[in-house]
């Protein structure tokens, strides 16, 4: 019975791809397609890049969409982000060396104590350097392929953790340890735009829409240089004028976002982790998202 089903469905995936093609009818197509319409999932190929799976259409079942199966660079909209009323997703940006990592695990805890659903989505920047990917390549081809997936996984994963925040039935909290435009700070401009594009983007798509708020902690390289360290990160790389320069990189990368905040390094650390804290609140009380 499985062996059959799974006839059906691979025979059915054929059947589409011929006719797409133009060539002619299989034999007994139209059989085997009632059945494969049922039961299947299809490949329909869309006016962009790649194919998206579709349940095929049937008088007995609705059409519907769900996930995309790209078959070269997936492409992303805003609308796979599912949005919620009850979520508020926020950006934890950065210079090297800001305390992001602290401030994470003080909003998680601070937020999970006044009743509120937290995630914290890891950087994907460092995950797939523990992984082994090599993002100081001279390698120009495996760069932009690196890149490339690392901007694919981030979008892929900023929409699951969406999709799990819907489901708490609770008002949520999502901090994601960077966004995708921080990625923008990595490569020149020209390549950064052909990214967006393939995977159906563009600026202010990806800065403006996806995020409803973003703090960027000045790195400590900048008003704080004694606490600047490489020591406690082996993902960090830059001396301090490097990391100046990122810093700045990716405060032009955010700039236009209508609730972007700069926390600089005024006073001591704990005044810092505060002012993320009382910059969450506010936005929280600005949309009325209270436990």
């Amino acid at each position: 019975m499985i062996l059959t089903l799974k006839f059906w469905r691979v025979f059915g995936v054929i059947a589409y791809i011929w006719r797409d093609l133009g060539l002619p009818p299989l034999i007994f197509e139209n059989r085997y397609l009632s059945h494969f319409q049922r039961n299947a999932v299809i490949l329909v190929k869309t006016d962009k890049i790649g194919y998206k799976q579709e349940l095929a259409p049937h008088p007995d079942r609705e059409k519907r969409q769900v996930n995309h199966l790209p078959l070269s660079a997936p492409r992303f909209r805003v609308t796979d982000m599912p949005i919620n009323k009850k979520t508020v997703r926020i950006v934890l940006t950065g210079g090297p060396c800001a305390g992001k990592t602290t401030a994470l695990s003080r909003v998680y805890q601070f937020f999970t104590d006044k009743g509120y659903a937290v995630y914290a989505q890891p950087e994907a920047a460092t995950l797939f350097n523990q992984a082994g990917v090599d993002f100081l390549t001279n390698n120009k081809p495996l760069f932009l392929e690196s890149e490339r997936q690392l901007l694919s996984f981030q979008l892929h994963t900023e929409a699951c953790f969406c999709k799990m925040a819907e489901a708490t039935g609770k008002p949520t909290i999502i901090v994601y340890d960077r966004g995708i435009m921080d990625n923008a700070a990595y490569m020149n401009s020209e390549m950064w735009e052909s990214l967006l594009a393939e995977m159906g983007l563009d600026d202010a798509s990806a800065r403006d829409e996806r995020y409803d708020a973003v703090l960027h902690l000045c790195t400590t390289a900048k008003g704080a240089e004694d606490f600047y360290t490489c020591a406690n990160n082996n993902s960090r790389t830059e001396d301090i004028e490097k990391a100046i320069l990122l810093d700045d990189k990716m405060i032009k990368a955010w700039t236009g976002h209508p609730r972007l905040r700069i926390i600089p390094n005024k006073g001591t650390f704990e005044d810092k982790l505060n002012a993320v804290i009382a910059e969450i609140s506010a936005i929280l009380d600005d949309v009325h998202l209270w436990p």
